[in-house]
């Protein structure tokens, strides 16, 4: 009986070993004040953002920007094509990604929240 229980035990650690976490379906781009250089952070969400997008191969991907209140609204475009530039320079398909407009919302964010780009991934092509 003993025999079964660890053997069942350690099934049990091996699938929970080889189920890989769920990835995000939304990734956000931080920025510096005034600017649409990608920083090393940003550069690193966008690899994760990738890998996303070639192992769920989504219809779309949108590339949201906008700007909050006080927020440098004349850098939404900027930072949205250097996204875009990003994504495409690392493979992904030009044809699935699309501009989108994010909403101020009002809630008080970080100082530098309302300086980024969302990546989202749509639902997945149909086959």
């Amino acid at each position: 009986m003993r025999k079964l229980f660890v053997l069942l035990a350690l099934l049990l650690l091996g699938a929970c070993a080889t189920t890989p976490a769920p990835l995000p379906s939304t990734f956000l781009i931080f920025f510096n004040a005034n600017s649409a250089a990608l920083t090393p952070e940003a550069s690193s969400v966008i690899e994760q953002a990738v890998t996303a997008i070639k192992q769920r191969k989504p219809a779309t991907v949108a590339i949201g920007a906008g700007a909050g209140a006080g927020s440098n609204l004349r850098l939404a475009g900027p930072r949205q094509a250097a996204v875009r530039q990003a994504l495409q320079a690392a493979g992904v398909n030009p044809a699935l990604l699309a501009p989108a407009s994010l909403p101020n919302s009002g809630a008080e964010v970080r100082e530098n929240g309302n300086q980024r780009v969302e990546i989202i991934l749509g639902p997945p092509a149909a086959r």
